[in-house]
């Protein structure tokens, strides 16, 4: 059983319509691409110098191990995770008229917790 496709004026038209915005849509939708690429790679380089400058500090502050095992593990937690929103600015017009581009960055929320006083403490 074949298909077939019939093809008048007015479908035609609307096709091409279809084909033209999406056609204009290329160009913004490529440096949209672009510009999350290299906030990406920003993003990256720079969780890396946090994780050297976070290996850095653990490395100067190793000699205090023995006090931070008398604390709990669960004397910090994460309380709660907020993300915002950073406009990054588009050169050329886009489809929605807009010339700003949302981004979500995430911000960490920490919460210290009391620890349980211990029998034989002046808390307890």
């Amino acid at each position: 059983m074949a298909i077939k496709f019939q093809y008048n004026k007015v479908s035609l038209q609307e096709m091409q319509k279809q084909l033209k915005a999406r056609a204009d849509a290329l160009p913004v939708l490529t440096y949209k691409e672009a510009i999350l690429r290299s906030e990406a790679e920003k993003a990256k380089k720079r969780m890396t110098v946090l994780e050297e400058q976070i290996q850095q500090k653990l490395k100067q502050y190793e000699y205090l191990n023995m006090l931070w095992q008398e604390f709990p593990q669960d004397a910090v937690s994460v309380s709660e995770i907020k993300t915002s929103l950073k406009n990054i600015p588009m050169r050329g017009g886009n489809l929605s008229g807009k010339s700003t581009m949302p981004l979500q960055l995430p911000t960490l929320g920490l919460r210290r917790h009391r620890p349980p006083a211990r029998p034989g403490s002046a808390l307890y």
